[in-house]
């Protein structure tokens, strides 16, 4: 038996290292090998749901894909472990690099598994519950006593999924992005919202109505949020001293997205820098620090002349975290912004490519007056623009309003709120 399965094992190696070879600069053979791959690992995830049988008291943790341990699935995951009522539960978090995280298994009946290893097949087949913040992998479908809660991971300003109108995804066309979202949301028994109007925006893009699936939308705030309103003097300390910020420094979070026709193959979203971060710190002077964080989707690899002054916190695994110890946020399309109202603190939107992302890449739900802060288009007035923000800051009634419409839900007890309706503990 192990001789058939090794030698099942190699042949699908070599076919798979056959059609990847063969496929460079090949569509037709680059898409059957995707087909081939997809197989593959579809059978072996239903293979191993047939034969293990669910435990109810098991959950399973998805942070973008397996590349963070952050956002709600990790507020979710400590909220369960700070409550004895979770005692007898076992956690399995998914990451792509375990080495990075092997602190984890320190923590009560705490695993961890890597992406698309034995285990990580087997884990899917058992956990009654799973917990992720991004489209569920398409190759794993849910048996029917299993739970699947999507957290999502943002208040969208940008369209999303069924909404783009635009072809510009240089991954997939319109067509695949409509059966991507058709396969995820079937999926799915809970979708938190952190209001009615991202309630509104998740169900046309995301087909909830559309696919049948009426009545999973939760509104209930984000998880993730909860740091924001508990978070004491003594996190902020820690949190500089870990990124070896001054306290007399003014800190700046600059978190741009990522843009869909930027899809090289291969290699995945790049990053293209449109602002000279040396420049702008040489600009606004010593008493300024600015944390740089890509999307998760995103790589870049830069060298920077004040390494001290601008600190890359793309792999820091907690955005709340860097939320807390910002005094300024600055992104473009990003739904970072959202979050960040929560702390009343300035926003700038330096928006380089605004009537080409409005236009031709994906569009916007809201009207751009309705945002908590001024847009800035031109690098050359970010400088003045941000100096002026620290000075002239205050909550106005425009920023009122902004939270009243789409931060209402947050507060410190969304993780007992959520986990109360999609885990409870006593089931």
């Amino acid at each position: 038996m192990s001789k058939n399965k090794s030698f099942a094992g190699r042949l699908h190696g070599k076919i798979k290292r056959t059609l990847k070879k063969c496929s460079n600069n090949h569509p037709a053979v680059l898409k059957f090998y995707r087909k081939y791959v997809y197989l593959m690992r579809r059978l072996k995830g239903t293979w191993y749901g047939i034969k293990t049988p669910t435990d109810s008291h098991m959950v399973i943790f998805t942070g973008f894909f397996g590349s963070q341990y952050g956002d709600s699935p990790r507020a979710l995951y400590e909220a369960m472990l700070k409550d004895e009522a979770y005692k007898d539960f076992q956690f399995v978090w998914v990451f792509k690099n375990t080495k990075n995280f092997e602190f984890l298994k320190e923590n009560r009946n705490t695993f961890i598994t890597k992406v698309r290893s034995k285990k990580y097949y087997e884990y899917h087949a058992k956990a009654k519950y799973w917990v992720c913040n991004a489209s569920v992998t398409n190759y794993l479908y849910p048996k029917k006593d299993q739970v699947v809660i999507q957290t999502w991971h943002g208040t969208p300003l940008k369209r999303l999924g069924l909404d783009i109108e635009f072809d510009s995804d240089k991954k997939r066309t319109l067509k695949e992005n409509y059966n991507k979202y058709k396969q995820h949301v079937k999926k799915l028994d809970y979708f938190l919202s952190p209001s009615k109007f991202a309630s509104e925006k998740f169900d046309t893009s995301f087909g909830i109505s559309k696919f049948g699936k009426e009545g999973i939308l939760l509104e209930t705030g984000y998880p993730r949020n909860d740091f924001l309103f508990t978070h004491t003097s003594q996190d902020v300390e820690r949190l500089k001293e870990m990124f070896h910020i001054g306290k007399d420094k003014k800190v700046i979070l600059y978190v741009p997205t990522w843009r869909d026709n930027q899809y090289v193959e291969g290699q995945g979203y790049l990053y293209q820098q449109h602002v000279d971060l040396d420049a702008l710190v040489e600009k606004l002077g010593e008493e300024y620090v600015i944390l740089f964080r890509t999307h998760h989707l995103n790589k870049f690899t830069g060298e920077y002349r004040y390494p001290e002054r601008i600190v890359d916190v793309s792999e820091h695994n907690d955005i709340n975290e860097l939320y807390v110890v910002s005094d300024m946020l600055i992104t473009d399309y990003s739904s970072a912004f959202f979050d960040f109202a929560n702390l009343k603190r300035p926003v700038l939107f330096y928006m380089y490519d605004l009537d080409e992302y409005m236009n031709q890449i994906r569009g916007f739900y809201l009207d751009l007056n309705e945002l908590p802060g001024p847009i800035i288009q031109e690098e050359s007035k970010l400088a003045d623009a941000i100096t002026d923000l620290f000075e002239n800051y205050t909550v106005d009634e425009k920023y009122q309003t902004f939270n009243q419409k789409f931060n209402y839900l947050d507060g410190p007890d969304t993780s007992k709120k959520v986990l109360d309706i999609c885990i409870p503990a006593g089931r």
